[in-house]
């Protein structure tokens, strides 16, 4: 009860919704190594993890085959994972 505390009691209060500063570091450096991806590979890249487009869906508002949004998919994956091997503890 806040009327029990004892002055000088530190309490965290921060709602659990709100991203901490390690979360806010982290999703600013995602944003980082999203920005260094060669742009059709991070177009490729949000459109279908962040937008939810299928690879066909992708290929055909790019004009691109779906082998070749697989394949700079596939690309965007192994970048981000070995940044995340880097970087994550």
């Amino acid at each position: 009860h806040p009327g029990n505390r004892l002055r000088g009691d530190v309490v965290d209060e921060r709602d659990p919704s709100v991203p901490g500063e390690t979360d806010l570091l982290a999703a600013l450096e995602l944003q980082r190594v999203l920005q260094a991806l060669p742009p059709r590979r991070r177009r490729i890249f949000v459109l279908h993890r962040w937008r939810g487009l299928s690879y066909n869906q992708i290929a055909l508002s790019l004009g691109l085959s779906v082998k070749t949004v697989e394949v700079e998919m596939g690309r965007a994956l192994k970048g981000l994972r070995a940044w995340q091997h880097d970087n994550v503890a």
